[in-house]
């Protein structure tokens, strides 16, 4: 019985395939390897080429008063306050009743009541008025 089993596998055929695999492998990495080193070499000739000056002298910090200290930590409590701003509920405008909606709550409404169609602006109202800014030119 193990002899009519043996004869159904075809061992030359597997060693073949095993052995394209492997060759292909090899060919397709020369390949990648042949592609990164073009890359580098292109990625040189563009580069920037500094003068002796300029890379004997590094960049220095810019002149006080300086208004960001530590950029990192300055990101940090930005996104803070963003993620507070989308955790919690607020007031937008309580006059006209807009509020703001924590992003599952939010999501939730949207899911279950579906998104309404747009409301169509009213041409005959004007624009409100935007507050100028501090340094403008006073219109």
């Amino acid at each position: 019985m193990s002899t009519e089993f043996d004869r159904e596998i075809d061992v030359r055929s597997i060693l073949g395939t095993g052995v394209f695999l492997v060759a292909l492998a090899l060919v397709v990495s020369v390949l990648m390897w042949w592609l990164l080193r073009g890359f580098s070499r292109f990625d040189e000739k563009r580069d920037v080429v500094l003068t002796p000056i300029e890379e004997a002298s590094p960049q220095q910090k810019p002149p006080e008063p300086r208004l960001q200290e530590d950029p990192n930590e300055d990101m940090r409590r930005m996104r803070e306050r963003e993620d507070r701003l989308l955790e919690r509920a607020g007031w937008v405008d309580r006059q006209q009743g807009i509020v703001r909606l924590p992003i599952d709550v939010a999501m939730e409404e949207v899911l279950s009541k579906g998104v309404s169609a747009a409301q169509p602006v009213n041409p005959a109202q004007p624009p409100p008025p935007q507050p100028s800014s501090p340094g403008g030119s006073g219109q």
